[in-house]
């Protein structure tokens, strides 16, 4: 069970409509209905009701609810004893297109509710970029991935940035299981190097880390890049190519694709040890002011509260 899951329910009984609900949590209404059921599975009750007038909690839903409100209450009142210092001031960073909608996004969202008249402006960059603008100081703060192969970090420039870790995860390859690799458990990253490729990139972006970390290994001629994760998906159940990613399911970004299609691809670990660490840089001289101090707190806290250190939580 997440915290995550809990709210959607609380959303859900508010507007008494998935749809609705969706919107506030910024997903489909497919993946929420999913993650509700889920819950239901786990918790082994139902939750909900569906009628042609809208969506009703059950007696079970109306028990759980009432309870989560309660937590969220009492939740809220403990950060509020223990924020000695509130963000007071407008906070400025930059962040890439990919972490600002899987990662940031949430946040920002949770932050506005408790600091309504504060701005959060954030700027969409490329890695490359945001490394630049830190090392020039014409930047603060910076959210992005840095990697490591076999526990050597890969293209960061420590001599003038610092880092403050929030999570690792590991890369992976997700393959379709007519592949004839989908047999092992495990394989060489060099094994990769006669199939198409796809790697998730989106938009404008010149974010070409994990294409470092493939020449690490072979001259990488079979990349795809591709933006949209519902097309991904569909190249990898066809078995058009493989995916070499982050490690988060496919099958867990949205439900876009039908359970048995995505139930035939599998995740293969990697020989090699090869991690993405997601963090905030900054630069070495940089000193954080009472509010941006307070942001990062507030940022590990969630991301806690939120199991998302948990190394399967989706991107």
């Amino acid at each position: 069970m997440y915290l995550e899951q809990l709210e959607y329910l609380l959303q859900i009984s508010k507007h008494k409509s998935i749809a609705s609900a969706s919107t506030i949590v910024h997903l489909t209404p497919q993946a929420l209905s999913l993650s509700i059921k889920r819950l239901e599975e786990e918790l082994q009750v139902s939750l909900l009701t569906r009628t042609s007038k809208g969506v009703f909690l059950t007696e079970e839903g109306k028990e759980l609810v009432e309870i989560s409100s309660r937590f969220f209450e009492d939740l809220s009142k403990f950060q509020n004893k223990k924020n000695t210092a509130p963000i007071t001031e407008d906070i400025y960073f930059l962040t890439s297109q990919e972490e600002h909608g899987s990662i940031l996004l949430p946040i920002l969202c949770d932050l506005y509710r408790q600091y309504p008249q504060i701005n959060f402006f954030q700027k969409k960059y490329s890695r490359d970029l945001i490394l630049n603008q830190l090392i020039t100081q014409e930047a603060s703060i910076g959210f992005l991935y840095r990697h490591f192969v076999e526990d050597q970090l890969i293209n960061f420039p420590t001599e003038d940035l610092k880092f403050i870790p929030l999570f690792k995860r590991k890369i992976v390859c997700q393959i379709h299981k007519s592949f004839p690799l989908s047999l092992y458990k495990s394989i060489s990253v060099k094994t990769l190097q006669d199939i198409p490729i796809i790697i998730y990139h989106p938009r404008n972006s010149n974010n070409y880390s994990m294409e470092d970390v493939l020449q690490l290994f072979f001259q990488p001629n079979n990349i795809i890049y591709e933006e949209n994760c519902l097309l991904i998906k569909q190249m990898i159940s066809a078995g058009l190519g493989c995916s070499f990613t982050i490690s988060s399911p496919l099958k867990n970004l949205g439900n876009a694709l039908s359970i048995s299609e995505l139930d035939d691809i599998t995740t293969l670990s990697l020989k090699e040890k090869i991690e993405c660490e997601y963090g905030i840089a900054y630069h070495k001289d940089y000193k954080f002011s009472i509010s941006e101090t307070h942001f990062i707190q507030f940022i590990k806290r969630y991301l806690e509260l939120n199991q998302i250190y948990d190394s399967n939580i989706v991107l």
